[in-house]
């Protein structure tokens, strides 16, 4: 008998197990779904008044508005010996109303690799 009541207990605990991991499971779901990130490959270019600018492999200028706070402390944008080195940026995209009411696409960089 007292095997049983143990049997039960584990099968209590699993489903509670697999409960929290389902649970958890969706608000990480959840989280993507709010914050489409996209990465690309470019080559830093410098800070300007505009922003972080990188130049992907087409030429084609981009300029990041915004740096997360985890990304910030761990690389320096504004080290000048960074300019001209490839690297892996991970982003999202925002949208903001400026003062005359236009509503402009806010690059934020979420993540910042060396290239491969």
């Amino acid at each position: 008998m007292k095997a049983l009541g143990q049997f039960n207990l584990k099968q209590k605990q699993m489903k509670s197990f697999f409960m929290l991991l389902f649970t958890v499971s969706a608000l990480i779901t959840g989280i993507n779904e709010v914050q489409d990130t996209k990465t690309v490959t470019a080559t830093y270019v410098g800070a300007t008044e505009d922003g972080y600018e990188f130049t992907n492999a087409d030429g084609e200028t981009i300029t990041f508005q915004e740096v997360d706070a985890q990304v910030a402390k761990a690389i320096n944008l504004d080290d000048a010996a960074l300019k001209g080195i490839a690297m892996e940026i991970t982003y999202i995209t925002s949208e903001e109303e400026d003062d005359a009411g236009e509503v402009n696409a806010v690059h934020t960089i979420v993540g910042l690799k060396p290239a491969q």
